[in-house]
């Protein structure tokens, strides 16, 4: 009996040994795992932290294109402004314009020619002048006529066609709309 008693402290010692082995093994298994995912949450972590970065560079472009649009819009804002003023000047020049007499006289020269005479005292822009009798297909055009100034153009000779003649002109520079007209008889 001795050998059995003997022996079971042994067998506890054993089992107990290979129950600390196992939970050794588990632990150190458990140990492996927790490890792997400390290092995957660490990559996980280092890969969120250069999206955060790259979110906040392009955050950070986005800002300064939007500032630079928000500019441009300032930019065309003032040059409608600008541009509405000036559309405003000129309609008013027209209609100041319009008050007056024509500017226009038309005298034959001889019997192929006519004066067109600018009797006002501004100058006119982009004047034409076109007829029936007017010798050039298209009529003929001149970029600016000085107040008290003239040109001289060609017409046929005769009764064939309408003597009268359709002067077009603009009161300013700027060509803005349509032309002023006013048709006249040379005399």
């Amino acid at each position: 009996m001795s050998s059995i008693w003997g022996n079971i402290p042994a067998g506890i010692s054993a089992g107990v040994a290979v129950v600390s082995a196992v939970v050794s093994a588990v632990s150190a298994l458990r140990s492996r795992k927790a490890r792997v995912e400390a290092d995957q949450r660490a990559k996980d972590a280092a890969e969120a932290a250069i999206r955060s970065a790259e979110a906040q560079r392009q955050a950070a472009d986005a800002a300064v294109e939007s500032v630079e649009a928000q500019r441009q819009a300032a930019a065309a804002a003032q040059q409608f402004a600008n541009a509405y003023q000036e559309e405003a000047r000129i309609r008013a020049a027209e209609r100041e314009a319009a008050a007056d007499e024509p500017p226009w006289d038309l005298m034959h020269q001889g019997e192929f020619n006519v004066l067109l005479m600018n009797v006002s005292p501004r100058p006119r822009f982009r004047v034409t002048a076109v007829g029936e009798q007017v010798r050039t297909p298209g009529g003929f055009s001149w970029e600016r006529i000085e107040a008290d100034e003239s040109e001289l153009f060609r017409v046929l000779a005769g009764d064939d066609a309408s003597p009268e003649i359709i002067v077009t002109w603009y009161d300013t520079e700027i060509q803005a709309g349509e032309p002023r007209r006013w048709r006249g008889v040379p005399r």
